[in-house]
């Protein structure tokens, strides 16, 4: 395994939530697409540099950063069987305070 120095996803133990201008707070921005496995993904697309900074990225950049991630780290993003099932669990996840209490890797 690589060792992984680029971006990463929020993780409650060590980020803090970004502060939006409407004064909500956001943890992270879940993406669904087909993943490398012909499978469906829920990955961020909010990614957290090594100075715990955020980077909101596009869809395409997000879902390349995770390949990579996956590839250096050996975690997996969430797994599904179709893209209802995948932007179901988004959903859930989110209106349940997504990362807030539990890292995205940690499902």
């Amino acid at each position: 395994m690589a060792e992984w120095n680029g971006p990463v996803p929020f993780d409650p133990a060590k980020h803090k939530p970004v502060q939006l201008e409407d004064g909500r707070q956001m943890t992270e921005r879940l993406v669904t697409t087909p993943s490398p496995d012909n499978q469906w993904w829920a990955v961020p697309s909010v990614w957290f540099n090594q100075d715990g900074e955020h980077m909101v990225l596009d869809e395409e950049t997000a879902a390349a950063i995770a390949r990579r991630y996956e590839q250096d780290t050996g975690k997996r993003f969430p797994r599904f069987k179709g893209e209802p099932e995948a932007t179901g669990f988004a959903k859930d996840r989110s209106s349940k305070g997504g990362a807030t209490k539990r890292s995205l890797m940690s499902r």
